[in-house]
């Protein structure tokens, strides 16, 4: 996605773009501020869309939910700068580490973005998840 417009991108496909891999174990830090994630670490060779939050239809299991999606490097809580996909599944609470997940890009929500800590950070989540639910 050269010009980063996922709404193109997606009617070119046919369908929302995915990004399929395994599930991977992270810092564990979504948990603990009530937004546990599946992470995938992402190919460096990858076609991605530009960093940021996504409204996401996510398939695990056999099972379709929906939730939101930040890829990115996540500068408010690492200086890593490994860039990788963190997923939200709205009504979700199994510990899926090591499984195939597939994720739909639907729709862009906002860029990435450093907060000044954890608690901005949880408020956007939050704001996040409200502007996804709105996608239907």
């Amino acid at each position: 996605m050269i010009n980063g417009d996922l709404n193109e991108a997606n009617k070119l496909l046919g369908f929302p773009f995915p990004i399929i891999g395994i599930v991977a174990e992270g810092r564990k830090l979504g948990r603990t501020i009530g937004f546990p994630t599946a992470n995938i670490n992402l190919a460096t060779d990858k076609l991605l869309p530009p960093n940021g939050v996504y409204a996401s239809k996510i398939k695990i299991r056999g099972i379709e939910k929906k939730g939101i999606t930040n890829i990115g490097v996540n500068p408010t809580v690492t200086k890593e700068g490994v860039c990788k996909a963190e997923t939200f599944i709205f009504d979700f609470d199994e510990d899926v580490y090591g499984e195939e997940i597939v994720i739909q890009l639907c729709y862009f929500i906002r860029p990435e973005q450093s907060f000044s800590g954890i608690d901005e950070l949880k408020l956007q989540i939050s704001k996040d998840v409200m502007a996804a639910l709105k996608f239907g």
